[in-house]
């Protein structure tokens, strides 16, 4: 199963608790890691900046602030 937007933007704003809403978010890249296709998202918010993320679809992966 392939992460989308909408999967990416309920993950960030559920993890915020509501306290920010996603601007944008789009894949920069993905790569192979065995066997699983991660995902790297850019996403920006409007009150809690720009986050970089991972992930798939069996795993939520890391996020961290650009």
């Amino acid at each position: 199963m392939k992460r989308t937007y909408d999967d990416v933007v309920n993950y960030v704003e559920n993890q915020s608790n509501g306290k920010c809403k996603v601007i944008s978010a789009k894949p920069e890249h993905s790569f192979d890691d065995l066997g699983i296709i991660v995902n790297v998202w850019n996403v920006k918010t409007d009150v809690d900046g720009d986050w970089w993320g991972t992930g798939s679809g069996e795993f939520s992966g890391n996020w961290g602030s650009m």
